[in-house]
C-alpha cells in the first residue's frame, strides 16, 4: 500500500529521523509508538508531505492520505468546517462518525472532545477519492469509555491501511495489527499487538543479556 525507504530528517543538525524503513499494507493498522519527543508526528507529516525529508522517499503508491492531528481546530461551524463540499457529501461522511444528527450550524468550540475527534476525521473522510490510508496522531485523547469503543469500531472497519500514534496500550492492543517502535532515530517493525511487542522486546533484551556474558 505504501512504503518508506531509508528516511533521514535532522532539525539544526539534530538528527530526527535515521534510515528509516516502514511498510503498511492494505487492512494493517500499525501502531506507532515510541517515547515524546522521538519523532512520531515528524514521521507522519514526513509521510504527509507537510515535511520534506532530507534523504530518502515515500512511496504512496496513488493512495490518497488523511491526517488527524493532536489537536482539531475549533473555529467556525461544523458546515464551515466542510469547506465547498456537497450537502450530500457533509451528510454522508457526518453519517459515517455518527454525527449524523447534528445540527450543521453549531459552532465547533462547542462539541464535546470526543465530538472533535469524530468531526476530524469526518473532515478527513470528506475527500475526494475517499481516502485509502489515514494517519492518526494521538486520536484517543479525550475520549471516553464510549468513544473508545466506537473508535475502535471505526478503525476496525476501515477498509484501507491505518497508522495510529497512541499512548493508550490497552487501545492499541485492540486494533493494532503491527507495532512500529521509533527509539533514537531508529524504527523497528513488529508484527502482532502490543503485548506481542512485549514478549519480543523482553526476548531481545535477554539475548543482548546472553551475548554480553558470553562476551565476558
Amino acid at each position: 500500500m505504501f512504503t518508506v525507504h531509508r528516511l533521514h530528517k535532522s532539525y539544526r543538525d539534530k538528527s530526527v529521523l535515521e534510515d528509516i524503513d516502514l511498510a503498511v499494507n492494505t487492512g494493517e493498522v500499525v501502531a506507532l509508538i515510541g517515547e515524546n519527543g522521538a519523532g512520531k508526528t515528524t514521521l507522519l507529516r514526513v509521510i504527509l508531505g507537510q515535511l520534506k525529508p532530507d534523504s530518502g522517499q515515500v512511496a504512496l503508491h496513488h493512495e490518497t492520505v488523511g491526517y488527524v492531528p493532536q489537536e482539531a481546530e475549533a473555529v467556525g461551524s461544523i458546515k464551515d468546517s466542510f469547506g465547498a463540499a456537497e450537502a450530500w457529501r457533509i451528510d454522508y461522511v457526518l453519517s459515517l462518525v455518527g454525527l449524523e444528527a447534528i445540527t450543521r450550524s453549531r459552532t465547533v468550540s462547542s462539541l464535546s472532545g470526543g465530538q472533535k475527534t469524530r468531526l476530524a476525521l469526518a473532515k478527513v473522510m470528506v475527500i475526494e477519492p475517499e481516502p485509502t490510508v489515514l494517519l492518526l496522531d494521538e486520536p484517543t485523547n479525550n475520549l471516553d469509555a464510549d468513544g473508545l469503543a466506537w473508535l475502535e469500531q471505526f478503525i476496525k472497519n476501515f477498509k484501507g491501511g491505518i497508522v495510529l500514534v497512541s499512548h493508550d496500550r490497552t487501545f492499541i492492543n485492540k486494533v493494532a495489527t503491527n507495532i512500529a517502535e521509533l527509539h533514537k532515530g531508529q524504527l523497528k517493525q513488529y508484527g502482532g499487538d502490543y503485548d506481542f511487542f512485549k514478549k519480543q522486546k523482553k526476548n531481545e533484551y535477554q539475548t543482548e543479556i546472553q551475548k554480553n556474558k558470553v562476551a565476558i
